[in-house]
């Protein structure tokens, strides 16, 4: 199998080239930065840089590498590029070239808050929402109040008002939301499920402080949390991998409250409690068999690093030394 992971700078890049690669993939990776720490895990021979420019030339070199190198399959890993990549994804297929993107239905209510709760509020339970436009009645609402933008990438930051006063002060508009504020625990399932819809594997995981105040992730057997996931991925037309993000109120029970399409960080830790969920789908996407040893996981632990923890090593040469990432200490 062949497979070319598009944005290697982030701990979304680093964990597909190493779950993948513990998997026997021959990996290339792609990205508009020469020096981004995922190019030091393949080849040299195997590292695409993309043209810092956004557009078809992008789209032309990656389909250029892609031929001349036999790959079946891409995956983004990064928002910006499954966008760009998504919007072409028929000029790939017509060259026999895979796309791991999400369904068109699934990155519509990824990026709009609005249709995601919209779609989900009659068969889930997930906080409460309004549109703040001129029609929201600030005195009726239940405070405090979360007030975000809907769409993903927003400028405007999240902001939390304790009174309708505060909140009567900022000027309506249709483009934020205000959500009811959910103060419990944090949890995210993991989804990997087929071209199909059909949800293969939920692998629920969460976060606690350890003695020394390290952020630890670990998977857990929670039949709640998996139902919640499962029923999610269904009304979100899920394909291939996505991550459900649930809080619990603090009276009462966990709540849906967010979606991310694509495989993320956490991966690696999904990888190692047994779900290696990017090569499932990778192998979903090849119409390769997958059996149900694949899809059990066990309650497994790994602290979690700041993305910016990526030890150095010097490379002389024959002008100045220069920085290469170490690809032993990468960590997702």
């Amino acid at each position: 199998m062949k497979a070319l992971i598009v944005g290697v700078s982030n701990p979304t890049g680093l964990a597909l080239l190493k779950t993948l690669a513990s998997g026997g993939v021959d990996l290339h990776a792609a990205d508009s930065n020469r020096h981004a720490p995922g190019m030091a895990l393949v080849k040299r021979w195997h590292r695409l840089v993309l043209p810092p420019a956004q557009g078809q030339e992008g789209i032309e070199t990656i389909v250029r590498h892609c031929l001349k190198k036999r790959i079946q399959v891409i995956i983004p890993a990064t928002d910006e590029y499954l966008h760009i990549l998504a919007q072409d994804e028929e000029a790939f297929e017509q060259r026999a070239i895979r796309l791991m993107v999400p369904s068109t239905t699934t990155r519509r209510l990824y990026e709009d808050r609005l249709a995601l709760f919209s779609a989900l509020q009659h068969y889930l339970p997930i906080p409460g929402f309004g549109v703040f436009d001129d029609r929201f009645d600030v005195e009726n609402w239940q405070y405090p109040a979360l007030l975000r933008p809907r769409v993903v990438g927003g400028e405007a930051e999240q902001r939390l008002f304790a009174t309708a006063r505060d909140l009567a002060r900022i000027p309506r508009n249709p483009d934020l939301i205000v959500e009811e504020p959910l103060f419990g625990d944090v949890a995210f399932v993991d989804i990997m499920a087929g071209q199909d819809g059909d949800v293969l594997a939920t692998v629920p995981r969460s976060e606690y402080r350890d003695s020394r105040d390290r952020p630890v992730a670990v998977t857990t057997h929670d039949e709640t949390l998996e139902t919640l996931g499962r029923r999610a991925a269904e009304v979100c037309d899920i394909r291939f991998a996505a991550s459900i993000e649930l809080r619990r109120a603090v009276r009462g029970g966990w709540k849906v409250c967010g979606l991310i399409p694509r495989c993320t960080g956490a991966s690696m830790l999904t990888a190692k409690s047994g779900v290696n969920i990017p090569l499932l789908c990778l192998k979903e996407v090849l119409g390769e068999p997958i059996f149900r040893e694949e899809l059990r996981y066990k309650e497994v632990g790994m602290v979690r690093a700041p993305a910016s923890s990526i030890n150095v090593r010097r490379r002389r040469s024959r002008g100045r030394a220069a920085p290469v990432p170490d690809p032993s200490a990468v960590r997702a």
